[in-house]
């Protein structure tokens, strides 16, 4: 075996290893998307029973614990630090993650149930010329 079949077959299973990462990656946040969907379906149908009954107290309970776990859902980002970096735990479907991407924080890791590490560097503040002051 020379060594270019050597470093292509090495090069091809890291990529076949990769491949199977995002494919799990993927296949959590679609299973994260449909249980919301469901989830968001169900509580509808509860609004529409407690409209139905014609009683404001429960149209304002099925409400309350509505809000109640999309509160318990976002409580799920968890964020910490070390002497060198910062870093997010949060699922990906999150608007924490959604905005630590924009604020360029780097995905560590990622797991099939929908849970992502990210973090960045703790730096000095440098002035930028295009972004005005920023972190690196």
């Amino acid at each position: 075996m020379s060594c270019f079949t050597t470093i292509r077959f090495f090069l091809q299973a890291t990529s076949l290893s990769k491949l199977q990462a995002e494919e799990k990656a993927r296949k959590a946040l679609e299973d994260d998307n449909k249980r919301q969907v469901d989830s968001i379906r169900a509580e509808l149908a509860q609004l529409r029973a407690a409209a139905g009954t014609g009683s404001r107290e429960a149209v304002l309970k099925v409400l309350t614990e509505s809000e109640q776990r999309v509160k318990a859902d976002m409580a799920e980002t968890k964020r910490f630090s070390n002497h060198t970096h910062d870093y997010i735990k949060t699922k990906m479907t999150t608007s924490d993650f959604d905005q630590a991407l924009i604020d360029r924080w780097e995905i560590v890791l990622q797991s099939p149930d929908g849970y992502v590490l990210l973090r960045k560097s703790k730096a000095s503040y440098e002035d930028n010329s295009n972004e005005g002051l920023t972190v690196k």
